[in-house]
């Protein structure tokens, strides 16, 4: 019976300390109503969803992996840094972005409403609503992961 008592609570401390921290990282998906204007919580959403996540600071490197997004282009800029595994959305022009991502307002709303993110994510970036600039070499950029990525959003 004190055996079971003590199964019973380490499983009830692991799921604590474990699994609560995890199910509270969860983003929930943001709404962009007509005029409203794009967030960094939309933005946030839609790198976490295209698994931005699982970019990392090449080895040996302590530059995170930061995304720059312009939304109708010079009206709107997002930095996205990656810290272990998290995406951190903040307005505002990038200081050192690895790549740049533009389209408009549209698109954005597109995206989020869009019941496979990925497909219209891949429809969106051949018919040129979505540019990509690479600034850095392809090198670096999978050396952090963005090569995944890629080919996430375009197979």
């Amino acid at each position: 019976m004190v055996a079971a008592v003590g199964v019973v609570a380490i499983v009830y401390i692991l799921y604590l300390v474990i699994m609560v921290p995890l199910i509270s990282q969860g983003v929930s998906k943001p709404t962009l109503g007509e005029g409203q204007p794009v967030a960094p919580e939309h933005v946030e959403w839609l790198v976490k969803e295209l698994g931005a996540g699982a970019l990392h600071p090449a080895q040996g490197s302590a530059k995170k992996p930061e995304i720059e997004m312009v939304v109708n282009p010079g009206s709107q800029y997002f930095t996205v840094t990656i810290d272990n595994g998290v995406p951190n959305t903040r307005k505002g022009m990038a200081d050192d972005p690895d790549i740049r991502l533009t389209g408009d307002r549209t698109v954005i709303a597109e995206l989020l409403s869009a019941p496979d993110l990925l497909s219209a994510a891949r429809r969106l970036k051949d018919e040129g609503s979505v540019q990509l600039e690479m600034l850095r070499s392809q090198e670096e950029l999978s050396a952090m992961g963005y090569g995944a990525l890629y080919a996430r959003l375009t197979s």
